[in-house]
């Protein structure tokens, strides 16, 4: 079941894939992925925004290094002498401040391109665009299967499970970012085995699971540092589950330590090879990391017309509509996600940067989404049997209908293109109400909801309408004639078949490619169905 699960979910992902190439600080982690590759280095070239990178001085020995290949390169023979090193001009090296888990992560990608530019006539740039959505499919197709066999966990039936992981996969915002090369895939994907490890182990304590516990724990970290603060909620909960058997606790607790250890070991050392200190990444922010409007962001995850995540995923209502019973019939439980989603939550929302803008939805949010949806594991079949069933099923079937439209209307288009219509309206009419910082209008103005925006973009792109200022959403709340001649002139649906299909020397692999992904996700869909058809398999308890 999870093997099918994982293949339907990937080729529905890889065959739904963005056109684009990474951009912003994906950019800068694919560079990184490329240059470690093909050159067994981290350091990269700036691009982008300046807080993307860490700068600090080349060492003698970097200098020595790199003058040694300058002239292995002019012909020259022999090693650089130390008067040669110190006549060189000073020099600095340049990094991505983001941890270095999300690099390993994204060399499959660039590897699996460098594999198939070797084809005959193969279509390079469009190969190079598409491969580096791999990972990310791959990822939240993995993500959405240990949410699945944490549904079994809990209670849910193997049809309600499989029916629950699928939801998750195809329409919350998941869906978005599984086709998009950001690291939110594999924080998904890491806090979501975390969750599992914690509740896993907290019911049975072994060695094996503690190891996998660590091993969980530390890929978290070096997805983002900020998880650090997550990790003592883990322990904790362990710790009081087994309270009573000390000695295997301090046992398990070494087998945890080693792998933890390890990766912590990498992500230290990456930190010091890049600054030259133990715990800065090199981020850079004015005023501070966390230095943001706590009160705001809460407000803007979860109730705002252009962040909150409910509106991104309604599906995660049905958690919401669960909690209560959840923390009633499973208390250890239910506390232990509820401290665990809210440590990350109140450090995102003091984040400076929470609304994360140049993105779609509540992108701090995205890694807990499986998290918030999991109450509803044990609780979404007895909640359907009960009376009004009809009423109850049409509620349900209207919220999966809204997902799966709000996912149609982000994976439309990439988000740049609203956004940069957004900026151009507010930098043309100075409307009064603006925010001064980043893009707040987006987040608490429901007329510039990206929702909005992308549901009225896609209505012109489909009836061929250049006419965008002939129903613009904002116009009740902002007079005035813009110029978006710019900004709707690069606009096209993101998806890669749209470019392979209109070029000659693609067009074959392009269907090549389609029929694949077409085939292994039908069989997949098809063997799902039988699966599900003749009901629980004898083993399905441990699936």
């Amino acid at each position: 079941m999870k093997i099918r699960l994982f293949v339907l979910l990937a080729s529905l992902y890889l065959l739904g894939a963005s056109r684009e190439q990474p951009w912003g600080d994906a950019r800068v982690v694919y560079e990184t992925s490329q240059r470690l590759v093909d050159e067994l280095r981290v350091d990269i070239v700036p691009h982008g925004p300046p807080q993307f990178y860490a700068h600090r001085p080349k060492t003698p020995e970097e200098k020595r290094a790199d003058l040694a290949q300058r002239w292995k390169k002019q012909g020259k023979k022999g090693t650089p002498r130390l008067e040669d090193v110190l006549r060189t001009p000073d020099e600095q090296l340049s990094f991505g401040v983001f941890p270095l888990g999300n690099v390993v992560a994204m060399v499959p990608g660039y590897l699996a391109w460098k594999a198939l530019r070797q084809l005959p006539g193969a279509p390079e740039e469009l190969l190079f665009r598409y491969t580096s959505h791999l990972p990310t499919s791959l990822l939240v197709a993995g993500a959405c299967v240990i949410f699945f066999s944490l549904a079994r966990r809990q209670g849910a039936s193997e049809r309600a499970a499989f029916w629950l992981a699928l939801g998750l996969g195809t329409t919350t915002v998941l869906v978005v970012y599984a086709r998009s090369p950001f690291s939110e895939a594999l924080q998904t994907l890491a806090f979501t085995w975390v969750v599992e490890r914690g509740l896993t182990v907290g019911d049975r304590l072994t060695k094996r699971g503690a190891l996998f516990t660590g091993v969980a724990c530390g890929l978290l970290f070096n997805t983002k540092l900020v998880y650090a603060l997550a990790l003592p909620v883990v322990a904790l909960h362990i710790a009081w589950c087994h309270r009573q058997d000390l000695r295997r606790l301090v046992v398990a607790a070494l087998y945890a330590a080693l792998p933890m250890a390890f990766f912590v070991g990498v992500a230290v050392a990456h930190n010091w090879y890049k600054t030259r200190t133990l715990l800065d990444t090199g981020y850079q922010i004015p005023e501070g990391v966390f230095s943001g409007n706590a009160y705001a962001a809460l407000h803007g995850f979860f109730f705002s017309t252009g962040k909150s995540i409910f509106l991104y995923s309604p599906l995660l209502v049905l958690g919401a509509l669960a909690l209560p019973s959840y923390l009633r019939t499973h208390r250890r439980r239910g506390l232990f996600l509820l401290v665990l989603t809210g440590v990350v939550t109140l450090a995102n929302a003091k984040f400076r940067y929470w609304h994360a803008d140049y993105c779609w939805g509540p992108r701090l949010l995205v890694p807990l989404t499986p998290a918030f949806l999991l109450p509803a594991a044990p609780w979404i079949e007895g909640a359907l049997a009960r009376g009004r069933r009809r009423l109850r099923a049409l509620g349900l079937g209207l919220l999966v209908g809204a997902g799966l439209f709000v996912q149609l209307l982000g994976s439309s288009f990439y988000w740049d293109h609203y956004i940069r219509i957004a900026i151009a309206v507010k930098d043309q009419t100075g409307a009064p109400g603006w925010y001064t910082e980043d893009l707040h209008h987006c987040h608490f103005i429901p007329q510039f909801s990206p929702i909005l925006g992308h549901a009225w973009l896609l209505r012109h792109f489909v009836l061929s309408d250049d006419d965008l200022l002939a129903d613009p959403p904002w116009r009740r709340v902002v007079a005035g004639k813009v110029n978006l001649g710019n900004e709707w002139s690069g606009t096209t649906l993101d998806w890669w078949a749209w470019d392979w299909i209109v070029k000659d020397h693609a067009r074959g692999y392009g269907v090549a490619l389609a029929g694949l992904l077409l085939n292994v996700g039908g069989w997949a869909a098809w063997s799902l169905r039988r699966r599900l058809r003749a009901g629980p398999h004898p083993d399905a308890r441990g699936a």
